[in-house]
């Protein structure tokens, strides 16, 4: 504190948040007898009094103790120190205690202090009275409307919000009958309260933030239901309102709605409603399911079916009738060794029962087994409902395993002596039943047999029966049966074209022709970049097309590769040709040309093979990458001009490949040979317009402003340094505040693909991830799946996007809507979970919304997986995984296996594995040293040879990387850890968070993958056990031998294994529990009902489900995760984590109670490790403990400082702890530490007040002074100080240029220990070395002086006022010398009574010198022409060479220690 302001701020307490602020003042006046002052809040219930001028403090103190409002408490001490520059108020409580810091400044040339840091309140003190600043003190929060009247007209909900919005200071209303329904919140604070100044500025904030947190308990459920279904399914239930939900519908938008809390199960009623909802879309969906199934009854042998799955009817495990033989002749013995295993068991097939076995020498993938009943035995109605049951049974068994197509002889025919109407009327049932749970991956099944006179009679029990047959050669038949008495159904169309696709509306068609003879409106011609090949397909074009056409191409001149270029047709019977520079990406030129061609409104376009000559593209591959080209080009042009697209082929190994997957099988909701993707029902509920679903992602299209946008993540699209200040980018910032363009600043600059993530600001979401503007299709594909994966690692559930990519970077709007759809689906098609239930797409315009509704209307009709079609995928596509297998999670740190090339790589180092000299031109290295370039080589050349385990770091030259980490390749597993060890603890130095490595010695180290994984892995795992906090987030394993890939996957798959603690989600998962099969019969549907709605009570009355939310969820430690899962899995109670601050607990209650009460006894735990860090931190910032270690002070680790705290405030006299396996005892009244070797160490407390101000220590290799403030401390001659003093004091005490130089003896050495004067001298060269920080600004010079004098410099310094009586010849200063003879002369050190002469070694701040010159007052300007460039900070005799030196200043040199010696 400077000298003037002495005794004038004071920290008040007892003023709580209800004091009126308009008598504080009144009341301050009253206790300092009117003094003038200004007073500001402070944290908790303090305030900060400055006062203009000195008053009695004590006086002041005492009547403040009296007149205190509440909350104060007495002080025990008001002690002046350091000569009366600073104040020390102790008080009782040391809670309140505060320590002021100290540290000078020059206002006009007179040393003063300017701030002032008050410890406890972590606040700089400004001395200016708080003024209202403006800040919102009411806000509106829009909420659906349903959930808004739930909330209101719901007691126990009402109330629940209403007390969270009074936790912050907020009072609500509900706002329903608006046209925008919103809660309208208000500060509850009057303004002339002090509370309305300490929590008015981060008040909306924390309202947003805590209504926020209430609404995410809510699900709004809107279900599309028929006003007449709704009528049925509300007379059923009359009462529709639970206490924990609200259903009501909307006859405007024909949906049902529900609202609910998430963690409430359903009630009765509520479950009553949608169990009628479930019955009603049932009944719809047969209908809708009746044409994604085809039966076809056909003549022939069952066993020679090529059916994915047979079915071979048995009778009591026998198989002596034909239809088994004749699977026994075909699929050899093999097929018996399951029913011959049940017959060794003693167990038995009963009828009706089905088991799937090996299809041994059969052309299907799998058998199934089916015991039928034999006619006349039992009762015939019986025996039906048995074979019902056994059909039904079989293609479950079927659909359940992927299965495609079935085969099954007329089952019950022939020797089980079913009649064939009877046989007929029950495997058709069978088929009812199942298309009524839903076909899953079914599409086809042929009924076979082998008698002529059967298949005749079961086509007329089918007529009988109203299936009529559609096909001439084959009997279709189609499963909606003709209504009684109706003369004729309407046959559906044959749908087996084998060449012809139909994708939205538009066909795809395979022909086998000349494409030069093709009379369309655009032809394709693959070339090369001069448009000129005249070989193979183009050469014939080109020939065919004429002299017009050439010349039109030589206009266009060379093309970029990837380019289309478009010309008339010349002689050609077509309007355009489209010329494409190859080699190209087949899908990306695909959406180019047809781009084109509706530009000129064409309406027919003929594509030749391309790639499948000299590229080597095969036929297969072609029509993959072509269709997938053609689907997003449909959903991207809803209205697009083309009608056919005609694949021409001309030679017929490229037709047969093409046609071959034309008519490959697909999975259930995948495109067929000759159909249309609308004629493929969808199978889920029907969506409103706006939306579809991914997985379990729900994705809306809705119009909006997305600042105004509630969810955990908005997206935006910006440029490179994240400061666009226009468009959505910018509204998005400017919503957000000056925070988030602070945040932007550290992750700037974007790169490529990369995202960036900051906080949510002002914004109502938690993030905003930000990326550059995407210019085309491709490249907002990958950033919307960047954008998803920075998602799922915070576990954001609900994200924003605006229509990225339709600004600057000019693409249009149906192609953004396809980029996030395709980059939505191929994120979910590599995860098996994930954590993200909504995608909002927000636009602004009426008609970007119709647009996109036409974009997600064709992207429902399109069922085919467009992740299974991507041709994007590179050579080692084979061994690629989903996420989950190829990363683990150690601690904080991601490891990620990948194959690929690591120069590739864009993390922020490689790593590198060389030789000593580092210059290995093959493998790895080779690779990494050609594609970096040769200013790496020439770096590695300096760096010279390296030891066999060396490890140094490089430029990354022309990488996309900042750092090439060169590593000395090693041949044993324990070097590669070792290695590796090294190479992060570079990382931790330069804060890298992200490095990729190669796989290590498994070239010329000749290591087995196996092995090598294995220790890299183990060396990620020490390094994060020995690292408290790790700056790397990311570590990638590139593989570049594909084979080797599976061998590191296995390292990589133990590690998840043995540490399942990484991800208590994934963990929980993981554990699996028995399950019971129970099967129920009886003789009606209401006997088997009752049964079913008790099991399901009983069920109902045992089973709990809890809920945990918890902050701490996510820090618990590994062993407390290890135990949760230990037991989840012995008390068989399933533990979910949905977040990382939320778990349910369902399974019986006893054991749901008990492991409840497990975890929250391991959540106590680690709140209290958070609680205990959280004061760590917060004491770091202001007290830190520092232990002396070879004289120098070393800080004590956080955990250490805070108990040693604690200890001090608690009076203790000792206390010990233990770190690094050390046990250390500390002495509070001395001071010290001892090891248990009984090593005695120095400790200090240091007070912090922010970087700029800090306490001034004394040097390490001083006494302890307590009150003194001078002490000359005689060294003692075995010292090691005395033998270093006196041993550089001797060594330059000969003149080198006189031979006959006197010779001296050391008589006596001090210490000068001046807190005065070490205060000043600090505080100036912690300026200097802020001003210089790469300069050697202290020099240890010599200074000859007398007796007399000594005494003077002892106390008061060295005082440029005495200069002239040895000369000025460099200036006006104090003169030092480098070396000490210079010193030595009777000149300057004159000899006293005794014959001793005097000297000091002193610390000399010497910074930048200039060249002295006769009569300087001051150094010399740093630059004359710019006066704020400063003056040098000395003058020398010589600039290159100095040895004398001279301060102007008397805080710029420090008599460190006296030398007493004569002359012998």
């Amino acid at each position: 504190m400077e000298e003037d302001l002495l005794g004038r701020r004071y920290v008040l307490s007892g003023f709580d948040d209800c004091c009126p602020s308009d008598t504080i003042s009144v009341y301050i006046h009253s206790c300092s007898h009117r003094a003038e002052h200004s007073w500001e809040a402070a944290g908790g219930d303090s305030i900060v009094v400055t006062f203009e001028e000195d008053i009695d403090a004590l006086q002041f103190m005492q009547k403040t103790l009296t007149k205190r409002m509440s909350g104060g408490g007495p002080f025990k001490s008001f002690v002046p120190v350091n000569q009366n520059n600073s104040i020390v108020i102790t008080f009782e409580d040391w809670k309140v205690a505060q320590r002021v810091a100290e540290r000078k400044h020059t206002l006009r040339g007179i040393d003063v202090v300017a701030q002032l840091f008050d410890p406890d309140l972590q606040l700089v003190l400004k001395g200016k009275t708080h003024h209202r600043s403006k800040f919102s003190t009411d806000i509106a929060i829009l909420v659906p409307p349903e959930l808004l009247s739930f909330i209101s007209h719901t007691e126990i909900f009402r109330e629940e919000l209403t007390s969270a919005l009074q936790r912050v200071h907020a009072m609500v209303s509900f706002n329903i009958i608006s046209n925008h329904p919103q809660l309208e919140l208000k500060i509850s604070m009057s303004k002339n309260l002090l509370g309305h100044l300490r929590h008015g500025p981060a008040w909306e904030i924390n309202a947003r933030r805590e209504v926020r947190t209430i609404l995410e308990r809510y699900i709004v459920e809107h279900i599309p239901m028929k006003a007449e279904v709704w009528q049925r399914v509300k007379g059923g239930c009359p009462e529709v309102n639970a206490a924990t939900a609200l259903i009501s519908f909307k006859i405007c938008t024909s949906e049902l709605v529900v609202v609910r809390r998430r963690v409430e199960m359903e009630t009765l009623v509520l479950l009553k409603i949608m169990s009628k909802m479930e019955k009603a879309k049932d009944e719809r969906q047969v209908v809708k399911s009746t044409i994604d199934l085809e039966v076809f009854l056909e003549k022939g042998n069952v066993a020679k079916q090529t059916s994915d799955v047979l079915i071979c009817p048995l009778v009591n495990m026998s198989f002596n009738n034909p239809v088994a033989q004749q699977f026994l002749e075909n699929g050899g013995p093999e097929i018996k060794k399951d029913v011959d295993a049940l017959e060794k068991a003693k167990q038995s097939l009963l009828a009706g029962d089905v088991i799937m076995t090996n299809a041994g020498t059969l052309k299907s993938k799998k058998l199934i087994y089916a015991a039928i009943p034999v006619w006349g035995k039992n009762y015939s109605d019986l025996n039906s409902t048995y074979l019902v049951t056994a059909v039904l049974q079989s293609l479950l068994k079927g659909a359940n395993n992927q299965c495609v197509s079935l085969g099954m002889p007329a089952l019950g025919c022939g020797t089980f002596g079913f009649p064939v109407k009877d046989s007929c009327e029950a495997i058709m049932k069978g088929i009812s039943s199942f298309i009524s749970l839903g076909c899953g991956s079914m599409t086809t099944i042929h009924l076979t047999e082998s008698d002529p006179k059967t298949v005749e009679e079961f086509k007329s029990a089918l007529t009988i029966l109203g299936y009529h047959p559609t096909d001439p050669t084959k009997t279709k038949i189609p499963l909606i049966p003709s209504a009684p008495g109706a003369s004729q159904t309407v046959p559906l169309p044959s749908l087996q074209v084998s060449n012809t696709i139909v994708i939205g509306r538009v066909s795809v068609i395979l022909k086998r022709a000349d494409i030069t003879k093709e009379n369309v409106d655009v032809i394709v011609n693959s070339s090369n970049q001069n448009l000129d090949l005249n070989t193979g397909v183009s050469g014939n074009i080109l020939n065919a097309a004429g002299k017009s056409v050439v010349d039109e191409c030589k206009k266009h001149g060379p093309q970029a590769f990837g380019d289309v270029v478009l010309t008339g047709g010349g002689n050609l019977n077509c309007k355009h040709i489209a010329h494409i520079p190859g080699p190209v990406k087949i899908s990306a030129f695909i959406l180019k040309v047809l781009h084109l061609c509706e530009s000129k409104q064409a309406a027919t376009v003929s594509i030749p093979t391309i790639g499948t000559g000299i590229d080597g593209c095969l036929p297969e591959d072609f029509a993959k990458a072509m269709l997938q080209g053609v689907k997003v080009h449909i959903l991207c042009t809803p209205f697009s001009s083309l009608k056919t697209i005609f694949v021409v082929a001309f030679e017929d190994r490229n037709y047969d490949g093409i046609k071959k997957y034309f008519n490959k099988p697909r999975q259930s909701k995948s495109l067929r040979a000759g159909t249309q993707m609308t004629a493929v029902p969808v199978i889920t509920h029907d969506l409103p317009l706006n939306q579809v679903k991914i997985k379990d992602a729900l994705i809306e299209l809705k119009k909006g402003n997305i600042t105004a946008e509630t969810v955990k993540a908005i997206v935006n699209s910006t440029n490179e340094d994240v400061n666009l200040k226009n468009g959505v980018s910018g509204a998005i910032l400017n919503a957000a505040g000056s925070a988030v363009e602070v945040e932007c600043a550290k992750i700037r600059p974007l790169r490529g693909n990369n995202a960036g993530v900051t906080s949510g600001g002002s914004l109502q979401c938690d993030f905003i991830i930000h990326i550059v503007g995407p210019k085309s299709l491709e490249q907002a594909v990958e950033r919307v799946k960047n954008v998803l994966e920075h998602c799922e690692d915070r576990w954001i559930t609900s994200v924003s996007f605006p229509a990225i990519g339709t600004g600057g970077g000019a693409m249009k709007f149906p192609e953004s809507v396809t980029a996030l759809l395709l980059g939505i689906k191929a994120h979910f098609s590599k995860r098996k979970f994930s954590a993200l239930k909504q995608i909002f797409l927000v636009v602004d315009q009426v008609k970007a919304l119709q647009e996109g509704q036409q974009v997600l209307h064709s992207w429902k009709r399109m069922t085919q997986d467009m992740a299974d079609d991507d041709d994007s995928s590179n050579a080692c596509s084979s061994c690629e995984e989903d996420y989950s297998a190829t990363t683990a999670e150690i601690g904080p740190v991601k490891v990620k296996l990948l194959c690929g090339d690591i120069t590739k790589e864009k993390t922020d180092a490689i790593v590198s594995t060389t030789n000593t000299s580092l210059n290995l031109f093959s493998g790895v290295s080779g690779a990494i040293l050609n594609a970096a370039g040769q200013a790496v080589v020439d770096e590695c050349t300096k760096l010279g040879n390296q030891p066999g385990d060396g490890v140094v770091i490089t430029k990354p030259g022309n990488l996309k990387v900042k750092y090439i980490i060169h590593m000395v390749g090693q041949t044993k597993e324990k070097g590669i850890i070792s290695s590796m060890l090294k190479v992060f603890k570079i990382c931790e130095d330069l804060k890298i968070r992200s490095v990729s490595f190669p796989a290590l010695s498994t070239g010329a180290g000749k290591l087995h993958a196996v092995d090598v994984g294995n220790a890299m892995v183990t060396a990620v795992e020490e390094h994060i056990k020995s690292t408290k906090t790790s700056s790397i987030m990311d570590v990638h394993i590139v593989i570049f031998q594909t084979e080797m890939f599976q061998d590191f996957l296995k390292s990589l798959m133990k590690l998840k294994i043995r540490a399942p603690q990484g991800c208590l989600a994934s963990a929980c998962r993981d554990v699996s529990f028995p399950k019971v099969e129970v099967e129920v019969l009886g003789c009606c549907s209401s006997a088997l009902a009752n049964v079913k709605r008790f099991v399901d009570e009983l069920v109902t009355k045992e089973w709990k489900l809890l809920q945990i939310s918890s902050p701490y969820l996510a820090l618990l430690l590994p062993s407390e995760k290890q135990a949760i899962v230990a037991l989840s899995r012995s008390l068989q109670v399933c533990v979910s984590v949905s977040a990382p601050d939320k778990a349910t607990v369902s399974g019986k209650e006893a054991d749901a109670l008990a492991m409840v009460l497990q975890i929250e006894k391991d959540l106590q735990k680690a709140k209290e490790r958070a609680t205990r860090q959280e004061e760590e931190k917060r004491l770091w910032k202001t007290v830190r403990w520092e232990v002396c270690d070879r004289e120098a002070w070393a800080e004590l680790d956080p955990s250490v400082s805070i108990d040693l705290e604690h200890a001090l405030h608690k009076k203790e006299q000792r206390i010990s702890y233990t770190l690094q396996n050390q046990t250390y005892t500390v002495n509070l009244d001395k001071m010290e530490r001892t090891d248990r070797n009984g090593t005695i160490a120095r400790i200090k407390r240091t007070l912090k007040a922010g970087s700029e101000i800090a306490f001034i220590e004394p040097p390490t290799n001083w006494d302890r002074m307590d009150d003194k403030t001078l002490d000359i401390v005689d060294l003692s001659p075995t010292s090691e100080q005395y033998k270093r003093v006196q041993a550089n004091f001797l060594e330059t005490s000969k003149n080198p240029k006189s031979a006959t130089s006197a010779t001296f003896t050391v008589v006596k050495i001090q210490r000068i220990q001046s807190k005065d004067q070490w205060q000043r001298y600090a505080v100036k060269k912690q300026m200097l070395d802020k001003k210089y920080p790469q300069n050697m600004n202290e020099m240890d010079l010599y200074h000859g002086t007398t007796a007399k004098i000594c005494q003077k410099v002892n106390s008061n310094g060295f005082n440029r006022s005495f200069c002239g009586k040895n000369g000025t010849l460099y200036g006006n200063g104090t003169y030092f010398a480098k070396h000490s003879w210079f010193s030595c002369k009777y000149k300057y050190s004159y000899p006293d009574a005794q014959g001793l002469k005097y000297m000091y070694q002193a610390r000399v701040l010497v910074g930048k010198p200039c060249l002295g010159i006769p009569d300087m007052v001051e150094p010399a300007p740093v630059d004359p022409s710019n006066p704020l460039c400063g003056l040098h900070d000395c003058a020398v005799n010589n600039v290159q060479n100095p040895t004398i030196y001279v301060v102007f200043s008397d805080a710029g040199a420090y008599p460190d220690y006296l030398i007493s010696f004569k002359e012998s």
